[in-house]
């Protein structure tokens, strides 16, 4: 679950009149934290503030007040910045390409950026076209899921370097297979610990399902951290260490799912 932080305010400030009423004062602005899978519509006002629906009522009179966070905060959530990709996608789609004018959305504008650089779109002049990766993505449903397979299938098919110079490579099929290569000088970390270490990753790999869930992507990132340590010829332990602790954070924020217990089993033994 991904939670941010945003603030109840009354649309516009009572008037001197109004002030004078009984029964009516001046609010200040009251923090509120938001689910953001619970979030139904938004509306960028500028670069700084949004203002959101939601599907619970998180505050009665919404005919005088209204739901507010950071531009900036919200787009940075996947869910959100998946939608607005999606929708840029099947636009292009149906269109056939996407003009960019001066009056473009702040948060289209932001998506298409981003679609550019993941190499979903390219640019023609001032038109954006589809690339034959855009069209894997609608094809495949959703930018989020894609993305999330995308992440999945590179875990898989990544190799692990353990022990004495041998390899562990992890396929489709979480068959492993092991073969000498590149002698490794294990430093600080004793051989057992190192074989430890890889076969975290490999019980991380067979259990983490293929759905997204709050902290995958973070955690895709520490597991490839741990991978380029353990090619090294000397790992070090500080960052080993750290990314440890971001995955087991990562972990216990989902604990109670049933793929969780035998991961985290396998981390505890790690920090010994």
């Amino acid at each position: 679950m991904k939670v941010i932080k945003g603030k109840i305010r009354r649309k516009s400030p009572l008037s001197l009149l109004e002030l004078r009423m009984k029964g009516l004062q001046k609010e200040a602005d009251r923090e509120v934290y938001i689910d953001v899978s619970e979030i139904t519509s938004f509306s960028i006002r500028n670069n700084e503030e949004t203002v959101i629906e939601t599907k619970d009522k998180v505050f009665e009179n919404r005919e005088d007040f209204e739901l507010i966070v950071s531009t900036f905060e919200l787009l940075k959530t996947k869910s959100i910045m998946g939608s607005i990709i999606d929708q840029l996608l099947d636009e292009m789609n149906q269109k056939g390409s996407m003009a960019v004018s001066k009056d473009i959305a702040s948060e289209k504008l932001i998506a298409l950026r981003k679609m550019e650089a993941i190499e979903l779109v390219s640019k023609e002049k001032n038109m954006y076209v589809l690339t034959r990766k855009g069209y894997e993505v609608i094809e495949f449903g959703s930018f989020t899921e894609w993305k999330s397979e995308q992440e999945s299938q590179k875990i898989r098919s990544s190799t692990y370097f353990v022990g004495s110079g041998s390899t562990l490579n992890i396929g489709d099929n979480n068959q492993i297979n092991s073969a000498y290569g590149v002698n490794i000088q294990q430093g600080e970390y004793p051989d057992d610990y190192i074989r430890r270490i890889t076969e975290f990753i490999e019980i991380i790999n067979k259990e983490m399902p293929k759905d997204d869930f709050d902290g995958k992507e973070d955690m895709l990132v520490e597991i490839q951290r741990l991978m380029l340590q353990l090619k090294k010829s000397e790992p070090k332990k500080s960052i080993i260490s750290q990314s440890l602790e971001t995955i087991h954070g990562i972990l216990l924020g989902v604990a109670g799912n049933a793929w969780t217990e035998p991961v985290l089993a396998s981390l505890q033994s790690l920090f010994g």
